[in-house]
């Protein structure tokens, strides 16, 4: 995903760490709060949800982003795999929030096609 940016014009921010961590204590509070930080600075996100995993926490990002999308202008590029468990559910939120939306670019599932749409966009 990231290859798919004019990496001249956008910094890219992934929060994902070479180690992992524990999901409490000093290391977790120090990257929950450097996302937290991070998402109030974007001005545009691209989300993925894979069949593997319910992604619980970055469903609660996603809502404050898509609450952002509404009042400030950020643009969004959401997908999921077919067989993401909640995809009903994500569908339907995000239509109800965003019906009529500008700044979510893409809310749909398959890899390809949000790739296609983050290429077109950001490229």
């Amino acid at each position: 995903m990231v290859d798919l940016f004019n990496q001249d014009i956008f910094d890219i921010v992934n929060p994902r760490r070479e180690a992992g961590f524990d999901s409490t204590g000093a290391t977790a509070e120090e990257q929950i709060t450097w996302e937290h930080r991070a998402l109030g600075l974007v001005d545009a996100c691209v989300f993925w949800f894979p069949k593997e995993t319910l992604c619980p926490i970055t469903l609660f990002e996603l809502g404050g982003m898509l609450h952002r999308a509404a009042h400030r202008n950020v643009r969004l590029a959401i997908g999921w795999h077919p067989e993401y468990q909640r995809a009903f559910d994500l569908a339907v939120q995000i239509r109800l929030e965003h019906a009529d939306s500008r700044y979510v670019l893409h809310a749909a599932p398959g890899w390809d096609d949000l790739c296609a749409v983050v290429k077109q966009t950001w490229g």
